[in-house]
């Protein structure tokens, strides 16, 4: 399927309060039936069209299968680069990162989605955007000893907030992720990290982002969007400065077809779509 002739109207524009992020900062996503991966022929053809038409110069793919919470300079360290073509931008991709240090004008930034939301930050020069899965935000594997990750390891959130000289004039948007009762404590793939990871939440002061489901469901789960609300907030960004988008990628549903709006990594454990993406595509134009 030709993602960039066929798809326009699966492709949406998310319309960010002007008082959140500058109406300069071209916010879109975009679900199934395309599968939005990386620098998948389809994808790469779309935001290649894209970008050119919005004279972007520099499309920047980060690779946030680490989760490490790092943020990258725009520059060609770390980047492999594809040649544009027909005079569209230069794609920059394989950096192992969550982030970038800032959005310039003229490039993009652009990452493929799970369930994991996308933060956007800015002030009036700095535009920030990263992925903040939960081993982005919190030290999970760390507390269970399943890896050797580094348990002093900030967050992703920090790691961006720390790039702004005052936090307090800072705006946030939190873009496209799993529901507040969808990130279940019990996952079969990481319940025991979780809940070890449910234990350590109240000694860090994160019990507010724990939901408990009715009695017949009978689960916990985890609200990323309030974690991230909590870690923005400690660290002084505004409550009134901080939006959310409302969407939730395991249970989001069209109103024509009853099928689902988004890929889910979490809803794929039932039905073997665990591959596929969703595109979240952030340019400054």
């Amino acid at each position: 399927m030709n993602v960039a002739q066929d798809l326009q109207t699966d492709i949406r524009r998310l319309l960010v309060p002007p008082n959140i992020l500058s109406p300069l900062v071209e916010v879109h996503v975009a679900g199934p039936p395309a599968c939005w991966k990386t620098m998948s022929p389809d994808a790469r053809q779309w935001v290649a069209r894209h970008a050119k038409e919005r004279f972007i110069q520099n499309v920047w793919a980060v690779n946030p299968s680490h989760f490490n919470g790092e943020l990258a300079d725009t520059t060609p360290k770390g980047w492999e680069s594809e040649k544009p073509i027909n005079g569209g931008p230069v794609i920059h991709y394989g950096h192992f990162v969550d982030g970038l240090k800032n959005i310039p004008p003229y490039h993009a930034f652009w990452v493929a989605s799970g369930d994991c939301h996308t933060v956007i930050l800015s002030d009036d020069d700095r535009i920030v955007p990263c992925h903040a899965g939960l081993d982005c935000l919190v030290p999970r594997y760390w507390i269970d000893k399943f890896s050797n990750r580094d348990p002093a390891r900030r967050s992703v959130v920090q790691n961006a907030c720390s790039l702004f000289d005052d936090v307090s004039q800072v705006r946030a948007a939190i873009i496209l992720g799993i529901g507040e009762l969808e990130y279940r404590l019990d996952d079969p793939t990481y319940g025991v990290a979780n809940e070890c990871l449910q234990r350590e939440f109240t000694r860090w002061g994160y019990e507010s982002s724990l939901r408990t489901t009715s009695e017949d469901a009978g689960y916990m789960a985890i609200d990323l969007v309030e974690l991230i609300r909590i870690q923005l907030r400690r660290l002084g960004v505004p409550e009134s400065a901080i939006w959310s988008d409302g969407h939730d990628t395991f249970s989001d549903r069209s109103p024509d077809t009853d099928g689902h709006l988004w890929w889910s990594h979490s809803r794929a454990a039932q039905n073997g779509d665990a591959q596929k993406r969703n595109l979240v595509f952030v340019a400054r134009v």
